[in-house]
């Protein structure tokens, strides 16, 4: 039995893609070849901490003038210039460490290279791969990531160190491993780089004044970097404004719901354990800059328990796990005029999203608009924000895939990429007593593309959004104690299999500890 609908056109759809992904390209290359004009600066002295060499760094920024003009007129600290061989070697290190130990220490068949595989490179046709999520869309950002960190702390720009990032990629597809180029994997290691990249770098140099050793925490690649620059790194400006980590425990239970021929599964998780990192970087209201990542939220963190039985490997079948990371990072901001009582930001928001669990999974890039504004009244404040985003690459699950609904299934590939658009709504009301009560919505509808394995992963529609209620009451000064609601649906109509609706509940009690 085949589903097909009209908006399906294969000849339509490579045509649309490829100009897709074609315009994105060339407007980074406009961006790289002509930015000295797009983003002139002037050379103004800066203080320590705003120090930053950085094509989008430019002086319109209120913040910036303020910390100027506050400075002695006579202090003029250096501003580095661009380490090259630094740059290099950031290039070179993280591919060769990682190919060096899958290679000699894992011995990986992907990973035995030849010379002569080396010298045909240009006969290898690119691909999109099917590999282990974790690998595919978290490992491969972060392994982007470590050469971006690396060309960032040389004093090159968030573009150029993401261009670094694609070059390192582009090499490890063609000379680290046997497995044919990856489309997907080029575009997360380069366009993924960009974010996960960033925060981690801006948070080494923030939380190394807490406790030095934490410099290298996410960010191992100083250990290269820092003694080949001795002291030459031209310090990101901004700080973290708050930090907190959360404890809970709870329980899940999700159901999805297939047609007739297919089977319904009710899948409930016991009991689990999770543990979160919760981070604003600057300030996210009435924020005025020109500096990427300037300000960023940062959630991270994980579940562990008991299954429910049911899973896509055994792994699944013998616990319950998730992994999830919710972010948003300004790429230019601007604070408008308004009361006194009420700050509002506006700009361009990068919305780094994955979510990896067992009921269900999805990754997104996805830059967009944001307003943010907050609203302070005499005895409690009211905050709420709005972004609105394309996605340039995202995945998500494939139901039949899954939960093994055909006969024949692939050990790893239990995904679909997709392109879209992703919405974020958060509003947040909290009081002096105490009482904190906030709601978000992220809301995805994503196309799943044609090219998907074994004929049967069929592109398709799918909209989702997870909502997400939680109440928390401070009982001492850096202690709160909360209830977290969340509430995930899912409806998904495809070419070639029976559309599938989704709905999973997660409730937990929490202990929340503020450490600023």
């Amino acid at each position: 039995m085949t589903y097909r609908g009209n908006y399906f056109n294969k000849r339509y759809y490579i045509m649309m893609i490829t100009k897709f992904y074609k315009n994105i390209f060339a407007a980074i290359l406009i961006l790289t070849l002509f930015q000295p004009v797009l983003f002139a600066q002037e050379k103004l002295s800066k203080t320590d901490d705003c120090i930053e060499e950085n094509i989008f760094d430019t002086y319109s920024d209120k913040e910036n003038l303020d910390e100027d003009f506050s400075s002695e007129i006579n202090t003029e600290p250096t501003v580095y210039k661009r380490n090259f061989l630094v740059a290099t070697g950031a290039l070179l290190f993280p591919n060769m460490v990682i190919g060096g130990w899958n290679r000699i220490m894992v011995r990986a068949g992907w990973t035995q290279v030849t010379f002569d595989y080396i010298l045909h490179f240009y006969e290898h046709p690119w691909q999109w791969d099917g590999d282990w999520f974790w690998t595919n869309f978290v490992l491969h950002p972060y392994q982007g990531g470590l050469t971006y960190m690396g060309t960032r702390s040389a004093n090159f720009s968030p573009i150029e160190s993401m261009l670094w990032a694609t070059v390192s990629s582009v090499m490890w597809e063609y000379f680290f491993e046997t497995n044919l180029p990856s489309i997907n994997d080029l575009i997360y290691t380069s366009i993924g780089a960009f974010p996960l990249g960033e925060m981690l770098f801006r948070l080494s140099y923030s939380l190394q004044n807490v406790w030095s050793p934490l410099r290298f925490l996410g960010n191992p690649v100083r250990l290269f970097t820092d003694p080949a620059m001795r002291g030459k790194t031209n310090l990101p400006k901004g700080n973290v404004t708050e930090l907190s980590f959360r404890f809970g425990t709870g329980t899940e239970i999700g159901k999805t719901w297939a047609n007739s021929e297919y089977e319904s599964i009710l899948e409930q998780y016991p009991a689990f354990v999770s543990a979160f990192m919760n981070v604003v970087y600057g300030t996210p209201y009435g924020n005025d800059s020109n500096i990427p990542y300037s300000q960023f939220e940062l959630s991270f963190g994980g579940s562990i328990g008991f299954p429910s039985g049911y899973g896509y490997k055994d792994l699944e079948t013998e616990m319950m796990y998730e992994v999830n990371l919710l972010s948003n990072g300004m790429i230019f901001a601007r604070s408008l005029e308004s009361q006194e009582n009420i700050r509002t930001t506006i700009g361009m928001v990068f919305d780094y999203d994955f979510i990896w669990q067992s009921f269900f999974d999805f990754s997104t890039l996805s830059p967009g608009f944001a307003i943010k504004q907050q609203i302070t009244f005499p005895e409690s404040t009211l905050s709420w924000q709005f972004h609105l985003d394309a996605i340039l690459l995202g995945t998500t699950d494939f139901y039949y895939y899954r939960r093994r609904q055909f006969e024949n299934y692939r050990s790893y590939r239990a995904y679909c990429f997709t392109i879209g658009a992703e919405s974020v709504g958060l509003i947040e009301w909290e009081n002096k007593s105490g009482h904190k009560i906030g709601f978000d919505i992220h809301s995805y509808l994503m196309y799943d593309m044609e090219n998907q394995i074994d004929g049967k992963m069929s592109p398709g529609l799918e909209t989702f959004a997870i909502c997400q209620l939680n109440y928390e009451y401070n009982i001492a000064n850096k202690l709160s104690l909360g209830l977290a609601n969340s509430l995930y649906l899912k409806y998904a109509t495809y070419r070639d299999s029976p559309p599938i609706f989704a709905m999973m509940y997660k409730g937990d009690v929490y202990t929340r500890i503020k450490v600023k």
